[in-house]
């Protein structure tokens, strides 16, 4: 970027940083003038509830109107204290466009949302593209890490000592070894899509961690604008078949059925849309599933949506606002939003919205159901909507 643009980009980012604070301060203010004359939003709210409400609220839906690039610019990577936990970054896996093809099932998928869904323009600082239309294939690096609580390395650690056979571990540096049999978790960061990263994940991973008792392993899937579905979802694929395959193929040699998938809201969608592929191509499937607020429904039509607005930390503008609605930069062919949506209902895109029978340049054999799938433990806010949704899948 030259040097007058990058002056002016950095001028323009400090004067949204003054003015989202000053207007993050009135509305704390008002928060606590409502909290105190008019009572809580909800009655399980409290000050500190409400507070932090109206701080996600602000800065998430401020900061993206900015722009994703301010928004991504405001995120920080969170270390994990030495004395609670460990992080240890891998070596970036590159994933080859070879082995990806190679998926039983998943070219046949997906190249044609992927040959349709290309990026034309990636966002308002960056005009132009010239991506192939396999981008989703291509070659490219994906960053991951392992994360462990010291109480779960603690006693890892005594096994190890005693164990006769070590000779059958995977290495993991500075973690140790572990066994094809450990369970361990494959846990993705939410963002709408378009922002997060491991990074700033790593105490919520740790204390996933110490709570389940596992070694948990991230990446950094692809964001959007920039890479498109199904850019995200190949790379989710693949890292879980790498943990299942056989060192001789390439893998880390971690049994199925003692993975369990983890994500919180976009990384929820994609640990169920990579079920989903699971089941229909006969992949082995994971132990269980754990979803923390998962976005399930790109087109934003359940009635929740409408229903929670007062309460919601994402707000109306969510699915009001065009230039706002992450799912138009995930499954948008056109980066000026202006464009239509053919895939939003697609279960591999959107899981909980049904698949139109007319439409007839969609994947072959399409998701129908959510039936035949490992135990799926969902926490959230409305417990009781998850208990009117036909999964066909035990839901706790």
């Amino acid at each position: 970027m030259p040097l007058l643009a990058r002056l002016l980009q950095t001028t323009w980012f400090i004067g949204c940083d003054i003015w989202l604070g000053l207007t993050l301060i009135l509305h704390c203010a008002g928060t606590i003038w409502s909290y105190f004359t008019c009572g809580p939003r909800r009655p399980t709210w409290d000050l500190k509830v409400a507070l932090i409400h109206t701080f996600i609220h602000h800065s998430f839906t401020s900061s993206l109107k900015v722009g994703i690039h301010y928004a991504r610019r405001n995120q920080r990577d969170l270390a994990v204290s030495p004395r609670v936990g460990i992080n240890y970054p891998i070596n970036p896996w590159t994933l080859e466009e070879s082995e990806v093809r190679a998926i039983p099932g998943l070219v046949k998928a997906l190249e044609p949302i992927s040959q349709l869904l290309r990026p034309t323009t990636t966002n308002s600082f960056k005009k132009a593209s010239s991506a192939p239309t396999n981008v989703a294939f291509e070659d490219h690096i994906l960053p991951a890490e392992w994360v462990v609580h010291r109480e779960v390395q603690g006693r890892m650690a005594a096994r190890m000592t005693t164990h006769k056979h070590q000779s059958n571990a995977n290495s993991l540096g500075h973690l140790g070894p572990l066994f094809p049999a450990e369970p361990i978790m494959l846990y993705l960061h939410g963002g709408g899509f378009v922002m997060g990263g491991f990074g700033g994940h790593r105490p919520l991973i740790c204390e996933l961690s110490k709570q389940i008792g596992r070694h948990i392993f991230t990446i950094d899937y692809r964001l959007a604008p920039e890479h498109r579905f199904p850019c995200a979802l190949v790379d989710v694929i693949y890292t879980y078949l790498k943990l299942v395959a056989t060192p001789t193929q390439g893998g880390l040699g971690f049994n199925a059925d003692r993975i369990i998938l983890a994500g919180d809201s976009a990384g929820g969608t994609l640990i169920v849309t990579t079920m989903l592929f699971l089941r229909d191509h006969n992949l082995p499937l994971p132990q269980g599933v754990i979803l923390l607020s998962p976005w399930l429904d790109l087109t934003c039509t359940t009635p929740s949506w409408t229903q929670h607005i007062p309460f919601d930390f994402l707000g109306p503008v969510f699915i009001t606002d065009p230039l706002f609605n992450p799912a138009l930069s995930y499954a948008s062919p056109d980066a000026s939003y202006v464009g239509h949506l053919p895939y939003i209902t697609h279960p591999y895109v959107s899981p909980l919205t049904p698949m139109p029978t007319t439409t007839t340049t969609t994947p072959t054999d399409p998701p129908t159901s959510f039936h035949n799938l490992p135990p799926i433990l969902i926490q959230g806010d409305e417990p009781n909507k998850w208990q009117t949704i036909s999964y066909g899948s035990p839901i706790a």
